[in-house]
C-alpha cells in the first residue's frame, strides 16, 4: 500500500519551532520590579500578537523570579538553589499553570522553550545572588 500526503502547512504556524524562534527574536529578556516587591525576569515582545509595537508597559511575558515560603506558588515550578527558591513558568499554560505561551507547542518548539526558560531561570539566579 502506497500511501500520499499532501502537506499543506506554510510559513510560521503558531506553536511551530519557526514561530517561537521567531517570537525569540522579536523580544529580549528584562530584569525589572514586580508587585511582590522582588525583581523578576520578564521576556519583552517588541512586537503584540496584532503586529503592533508593544509599549514598555505591554507585551511582558513573566519568567522567573525568587520567592519566599509563605508565598503563593502553585502553577509554576519550583527549584532551590543555595537554600533560595525560584519559580519559573512552564512552556505551556493550562488551567492549572502559568506557562510562556497559551499555543500548543509542537515536540521540538517545546524542547526548546523549556531549555531557554531554564537557561533564563540560571541567568537570573546568577543575577540575583550577586547583587
Amino acid at each position: 500500500m502506497e500511501l500520499t500526503i499532501n502537506i499543506e502547512v506554510k510559513g510560521r504556524k503558531i506553536g511551530t519551532l519557526g514561530w517561537l524562534e521567531s517570537v525569540l527574536a522579536d523580544g529580549n529578556f528584562v530584569i525589572k520590579d514586580t508587585k511582590s516587591g522582588v525583581p523578576g525576569m520578564f521576556f519583552h515582545q517588541n512586537h503584540l500578537e496584532n503586529g503592533q509595537e508593544a509599549k514598555e508597559s505591554e507585551g511582558n511575558i513573566f519568567i522567573c523570579r525568587a520567592f519566599t515560603d509563605d508565598e503563593h506558588r502553585q502553577g509554576y515550578e519550583v527549584y532551590s538553589f543555595n537554600s533560595i527558591n525560584y519559580i519559573l513558568i512552564y512552556a505551556q499554560s493550562t488551567d492549572y499553570i502559568y506557562g510562556f505561551t497559551r499555543y500548543p507547542l509542537t515536540p521540538a518548539a517545546n524542547k526548546k522553550l523549556e531549555n531557554m526558560l531554564y537557561a533564563a531561570l540560571l541567568k537570573y539566579k546568577e543575577w540575583f545572588e550577586s547583587n
